[in-house]
């Protein structure tokens, strides 16, 4: 499927709203590098309406808020929330690696080649902790 400009400025939009890669491309029917690509597009187009630093503060500003709703239920070891608080602080992570790339200028292969080792990396260390818990049951 051709993708639109009002599919570039519709995954901004998903973006700034917190939503992962793997949800813009469901929403907008694309692959995950697709989206990836129409939200660094956008980004390109809009950097300087949206500001890229206003656009990081404001997702980090997001997950600040939703985390601090967690965590008095995180510290008391409610899995849900420790799960839910580990993936805001992944989230986190992401988006000072893609602001560091950006102010880098990295090319959209490297980018996409350091969040698939990203994404390997911790499916192992989450198989890893699976298979130590399991052992310890």
């Amino acid at each position: 499927m051709a993708t639109t400009q009002a599919d570039v400025k519709r995954s901004l939009n998903y973006r700034l709203a917190g939503m992962t890669y793997r949800q813009i491309a469901k929403q907008l029917d694309v692959s995950v590098r697709t989206a990836h690509s129409l939200v660094k597009k956008a980004l390109d187009e809009y950097g300087d309406a949206v500001g890229h630093d206003e656009a990081y503060n404001e997702e980090l500003a997001a997950i600040s808020a939703m985390q601090m709703g967690l965590w008095k239920q995180a510290a008391t070891g409610d899995t849900r929330a420790v799960n839910s608080t580990l993936a805001l602080m992944r989230r986190r992570s992401e988006i000072a690696l893609a602001r560091s790339l950006h102010e880098h200028d990295t090319s959209e292969a490297e980018v996409v080649t350091v969040i698939d080792e990203l994404a390997k990396r911790r499916k192992a260390r989450e198989a890893k902790v699976t298979k130590t818990t399991a052992r310890g049951k």
